[in-house]
This record gives C-alpha cells, structure tokens and sequence, in this order.
C-alpha cells in the first residue's frame, strides 16, 4: 500500500499534466483564431481598399455624365437631323412625282381640241388686258364677255390645276424641326435657333430652285415662326437665315424684346397646326414636330467643347 501523501502528490502531478495540456489547445485554438481573424481584417481591409478606389471611379464617372449625356444628345441631334434631311429628299422626289402626275392630267386637258383652242385665247387676253381701257367701251365690253365665256367653258381645267395632289404611295413619316431657347442663368430669353431638316439652299437659292416639297417645308416653319414672334410680343425682333450642319437654320434675337408669352408651348401649336392644315403634308404623308435641345447641343463645335467662340 502507498501513504496517501505519495498519492495526493500524483493526483497533483496528474492535475498539472491535464492542465497544461488544456492550457496548451486553448492558447493553439486562440493563437489560430488570432490568425483567422488577422487573415479576415487583411481581406477586409483590402475590400475596402478596393471599394473606396471604386467608389472614386463611380463618383468620377457620375460627374462625367452630364457632359456625356450632352455629347450624346449633340451626336443624335446631328445623326438623326441628317436623316431627316434623307427623309425629306426621298420623299420630295414622291410628291414631285405626284405634282407631276396632276400636271399631265391637267396637260391632257388642254390637248383636247375643245380645250386647246379656248387656252390659247385665253392666254392671248392675257397680253392683251392691260390695253383694254384704250378700247372703245363696246369694244372692251365685248371682249369681256367673250372672255368670261372662255373662263367658263375652261372651268374643267381650271379645276383640274387646283385639285389636290394625290397622297404619295408611302407610309407616313415624322421628321423633327430642332429649336433652342438660350436663356442666360434661367433669364429672360435672349436667342432663338429653330433648324429646318432642309438644305439651305431652300434660303440661299430660293428663287433658282423649283418649288419642291423642302421648300414648301421652309415656307411653312418661316410662317409659323413669324407669327409666334408676333404672338409672344417680338415681332420687331432681328432675324436671319444661317446654314448649320447643311441645313437651314432661323436665328432670333431676342435680347431687345420682351417676350410675354411661352414661345416652345405657342410654337409647338403652330406647327401642330399646319400639320392639320397645309395639303403638301397631306400629300407627301408627312407631320413636322419640334423638338427643344439645350443651346450646347446645337452650339458650333469650338463652343460645345468649351472653347471661346
């Protein structure tokens, strides 16, 4: 048998053996935890690295947009005014197919022998008509009569030169009429640019150029911007006929008027209004819309990339 001392002093020995063991995983499982845990705050703090350089880009490229989004609109505006201007062209060529068809049925008419004869007397009053007043008045009655006689039994072609042109064998199609209202720091408005998607020639070489469906086009956007003009209380202000992009550009100046009334909103209604009303359109199957862009997008190149102009 051991004195109990000798066991007391194992079972101590035991205890020390046991302890430092468990000492000895506890402080491996923290020691390992640690390492995790440095492991984790490394990748987090990469993330986070990562994360603030993205952030920076994201901020940068949010800043970029609004100059990008002015780009883009300045490139569509210029894509899409030169496709209207396609537009207009191909469908001129229709509705001067058209216009030339009334005009063979009106020419057919006047081959016809019981029109032909009467056409030529008619056009012969013409040269003579100023001169009528140095007739005798029997004279001049008789011949009034006999010419009123003609305009009557010339009626048939006379309708036939005012009948309608027959709509063009096409679907319809929209092209936009571009305008811009610059207005210094939310202001009073000082300039007005409307673009017309036809050549400019329809201005510069107005009276070289046949009355074609582009110039009936320019006719109707002129009229509609006069009478805004008049409308908004600047009927007195300078205006003049530009070339932008090949196309016809109408520059206002508005800084020397006072404007009293909202020129896109009465603008837009005359347009409106002239798509209801004017026959080429309905002919060509063709409607005008404005559209308002900022000045930067219709400005010259120097200016939209910020140069000095």
């Amino acid at each position: 048998m051991n004195p109990k001392l000798v066991t007391a002093l194992e079972d101590i020995d035991r205890w020390r053996r046991e302890s430092d063991a468990d000492a000895d995983r506890e402080h491996n499982e923290i020691s390992e935890e640690q390492e995790r845990l440095h492991r984790e705050i490394e990748e987090r703090q990469a993330s986070l690295e990562a994360l603030a350089s993205r952030k920076s880009e994201v901020e940068a490229q949010k800043a970029s947009l609004p100059g990008e989004q002015l780009q883009r609109r300045r490139e569509a505006t210029l894509k899409n005014l030169a496709g209207d201007r396609g537009l207009v062209a191909a469908r001129g060529s229709l509705f001067g197919d058209q216009v030339k068809a009334r005009e063979r049925r009106v020419q057919d008419l006047i081959d016809k022998p019981q029109y032909n004869k009467l056409v030529k007397e008619y056009e012969e009053f013409q040269d003579v008509e100023m001169g009528l007043d140095a007739l005798p008045k029997t004279y001049k009655q008789a011949i009034l009569a006999h010419h009123g006689t003609v305009k009557k039994e010339l009626a048939p072609v006379f309708d036939a030169m005012a009948a309608d042109i027959e709509p063009v064998d096409a679907q319809g199609i929209g092209v936009a009429v571009v305008g811009s209202i610059d207005s210094p720091d939310g202001g009073p408005a000082e300039a007005l640019a409307i673009i017309v998607p036809t050549p400019f020639e329809t201005c510069s070489k107005w009276s070289e150029r046949a009355e074609d469906l582009a110039a009936l086009i320019a006719y109707r956007v002129v009229g509609c911007v006069g009478r805004m003009l008049q409308q908004v209380g600047a009927a007195d202000a300078p205006l003049q006929y530009a070339e932008y992009e090949n196309a016809l550009a109408i520059q206002v100046w508005l800084g020397d008027s006072d404007v009293t009334g909202n020129i896109e909103r009465v603008l837009d209604d005359l347009i409106d209004e002239v798509n209801g009303k004017a026959a080429e359109f309905e002919a060509g199957r063709l409607r005008l819309q404005m559209v308002w862009v900022e000045p930067e997008v219709v400005a010259p190149d120097d200016d939209a990339d910020g140069g000095e102009g």
